[in-house]
């Protein structure tokens, strides 16, 4: 028995104590199995392994696996920790440090990109994290010899497996929704990408091959826009070599929604006291959204908006900090949670401007509250108000010179919804009657936005004396602040719903805290068995992994792991023209991007993209970016998003009518150079926007044998096969 007791017992020193040779395999394999089973790097281990598996069935070899891996730890994650630990001198590592130092090393690599592009010394970004680490170690290192440092513990808990478990779903949903559904391009005969991610490419080779940054569909505008997330992909490019396509469509959704879920962990270990809540929170946020007829999961926000994930990252630190000044308002006087704002902020706004916006909103609701109950808020509110305010202003100065196309209009989201946009059409010409229905349809539309979260908001609260009540009341506060800017404002393509996004985040961390508050409540007292619990977990995964029933064919993940998938040409349709990327066009394209200095300029004969379901022509588009995104070269005029002052005309009416577009004189040329052969307006294009090389698409552009027979008179035809033909002027 004392041998026993020996055997588990440890020197103070850390060395185990002599016992005979039985007794220490018996208690070795004891300790290794508990030790394996409670060590936070299995999970780690099991997420990782899930990810490189996808990875690997689409097309991302293990050699750029690695590099992507190893880029995120070593330029991101380690350089924003050491970093945060400088900030808040507390040598510490666990969840904090990793929430809120990961999406500080995004500020910090987006802040020395930027630097190093503007001053033309790019090779000096690869030494960043050394510099950092030079700064931070010998920090570190004191601090340790003077026992300043807390214990590192490599210990897991239930709630880290309960992370690793909703992470591996979310692959498995950006596996079938996402990596699928966008094949390697050249891969298959015909791929067609959705027209955002293929911008995102452009602007983030933009990014990696110019400074300032210019349109990349547009040579010689500046570009005024929300660029951030692009410096973050042209950095990962430049240090890596990666593709772009892998980063957009592979790496960047996949590697933000391991941070975003545990920053929604922090945030309601820290607003709720509950890491459960953070996980219920996370779940909520990604794979539930309004609730429909027939219910499509993940959550709409997700797995294509790769935006509102990168400013997600900068978003729940913001909540989180902002969220300990209200429960605790002693806590504003620590200064270093100011910098760390700071910091947040700037990295925000250049990474999704509707992010401050929503914030402000949610400090001035909460300041009327200060004014009325407590006054000891008005202090941190206001300040963190002007700062946010200062940050918009000096953004709007640096990054946003142009019109935002942001316009005030009580109200005015709802004439895009239905039905009551139809309803208002039958009604009388009475303005009473018309502001009963809209009155109506704000309530029931901002009901219909939480139908996900009702059952949770209400539990928060009828239980709210069981919570912090005012963390309650910032995240609601946040809430009501992104629906209230929805319906008060109107911006192009209905980008006013990114307002509530984030505002949906906040809500889901509110009625996070409900159902935990339910579940202890109701649900805890009664006894559940492992073996039950777990058989319940595996059906549910079960179900996910079937296929649709009544299917006729398999899903594109299925079809992707037999080797037999076959991409339709959605969103195209044979009956409006075959507009998509062939191999043969992809490799011309990629001929530009390897053989033509940074700097050339490209005229093409295509601005249009054909969207619909297959067969059927419902929307024709000037959209068409494949040429910039996959040459990594600007262009005269490849498309535009169209705005509510410069609408893109249907391909007819331009034609016919050049003054009818947004950019004429570019459209006047294109069409002069591709359709009548003009060496006029090669010399034009060239001398004006600083054209050096001519894309005949033979697949997507306009044009027949005869122009393009004069177009090649115009200089030397460098590549030519049966998709693209491209000449040098």
């Amino acid at each position: 028995m004392v041998k026993g007791a020996e055997a588990r017992r440890k020197s103070t020193d850390g060395v185990t104590d002599r016992v005979p040779a039985s007794g220490l395999m018996h208690a070795f394999g004891r300790e290794a199995s508990s030790a394996l089973r409670g060590n936070v790097l299995v999970p780690i281990g099991l997420v990782l392994a899930f990810l490189l598996s996808q990875w690997l069935i689409f097309d991302v070899s293990l050699g750029n696996a690695c590099l992507l891996i190893g880029y995120e730890l070593g330029f991101v994650i380690a350089p924003g920790i050491l970093c945060y630990i400088l900030v808040t001198g507390r040598v510490a590592l666990g969840l904090e440090q990793l929430a809120f130092g990961w999406a500080l090393g995004y500020a910090l690599e987006i802040g020395v990109f930027a630097a190093t592009a503007a001053g033309g010394q790019r090779r000096l970004f690869s030494f960043y994290p050394i510099l950092i680490a030079v700064i931070a170690v010998p920090y570190i290192l004191v601090t340790i010899r003077r026992g300043g440092a807390r214990r590192v513990t490599l210990r897991t808990g239930r709630w880290t497996w309960g992370v690793a478990l909703l992470q591996i779903v979310l692959f498995a949903y950006l596996a079938e929704l996402l990596f699928a559904a966008s094949p390697a391009p050249g891969s298959p005969p015909r791929a067609s990408y959705y027209s955002d991610q293929v911008w995102f490419i452009s602007l983030a080779a933009e990014a990696r091959n110019h400074w300032p940054l210019q349109v990349p569909n547009l040579a010689g505008l500046p570009l005024h826009y929300q660029y951030f997330f692009f410096l973050h992909l042209a950095a990962v490019n430049q240090v890596t070599g990666v593709p772009i396509f892998q980063e957009v469509f592979r790496s960047a959704i996949p590697i933000l929604t391991c941070l975003v879920s545990l920053q929604f962990v922090y945030a309601g270990r820290a607003l709720m006291r509950s890491r459960a809540a953070g996980i219920v929170a996370a779940s909520l946020f990604f794979l539930i959204g309004t609730l429909k007829l027939l219910p499509n999961t993940p959550n709409e926000f997700f797995p294509d908006r790769s935006q509102i994930l990168f400013g997600m990252a900068f978003f729940l630190p913001l909540v989180t900090i902002f969220g300990s000044f209200v429960a605790e308002p002693r806590s504003w006087r620590d200064w270093r949670k100011w910098i760390l704002a700071l910091g947040f902020m700037v990295a925000a706004v250049g990474a999704k401007v509707t992010i401050l916006p929503v914030l402000l909103g949610g400090i001035l609701a909460m300041g009327l509250y200060a004014l009325l109950r407590a006054r000891r808020l008005l202090i941190p509110l206001s300040t963190a108000a002007a700062m946010i305010v200062l940050v918009l202003v000096a953004a709007r100065m640096a990054i946003y010179r142009t019109s935002s196309g942001l316009d005030l209009s009580l109200l005015g989201s709802l004439k895009q919804e239905e039905p009551f946009s139809y309803i208002v059409t039958l009604l009388p010409d009475s303005r009473p009657i018309r502001y009963v229905v809209w009155f109506f349809a704000a309530v029931l539309g901002a009901l219909k936005l939480l139908s996900g979260l009702i059952i949770g908001l209400g539990a928060a609260w009828f239980l709210r004396r069981s919570l912090d009540r005012r963390s309650l009341l910032w995240l609601a506060c946040l809430l009501g602040a992104s629906l209230v800017f929805l319906y008060a404002v109107v911006v192009g393509g209905q980008s006013q719903l990114y307002f509530y996004a984030y505002g949906y985040a906040a809500g889901c961390l509110l009625a996070a805290a409900g159902f935990v508050a339910m579940w202890r409540r109701f649900v805890s007292p009664v006894r559940v068995r492992p073996a039950a619990a777990v058989g319940a977990i595996m059906l549910v995964l079960a179900l996910l992994a079937i296929d649709r029933p009544l299917a006729t064919a398999p899903t594109f993940y299925w079809q992707s792991l037999t080797g037999s998938i076959y991409l339709p040409e959605h969103p195209l349709g044979p009956a409006c023209g075959a507009r998509s990327l062939t191999p043969g066009l992809y490799a011309g394209l990629r001929w530009l991007a390897t053989h033509t200095p940074p700097d050339a300029v490209l005229a093409v004969n295509n601005q249009y993209v054909t969207l619909g379901p297959m067969g059927h022509c419902t929307k024709i588009l000037g959209q068409y970016f494949y040429y910039s995104a996959f040459s990594e070269r600007r262009v005269m005029l490849e498309g535009y998003y169209s705005s509510e002052d410069k609408p893109y005309p249907p391909a007819a009416v331009a034609y016919r009518y050049p003054d009818r577009t947004p950019y004429p004189e570019r459209f006047r040329l294109t069409t002069a150079i591709f359709a009548h052969g003009s060496r006029a307006a090669v010399q034009r294009a060239k001398d004006r926007f600083g054209v050096r090389y001519l894309v005949i698409d033979r697949i997507n552009g306009f044009g027949n044998g005869r122009s393009a027979r004069l177009v090649r008179a115009l200089g030397n035809v460098v590549v030519q096969n049966s998709a693209v033909e491209i000449i040098e002027v």
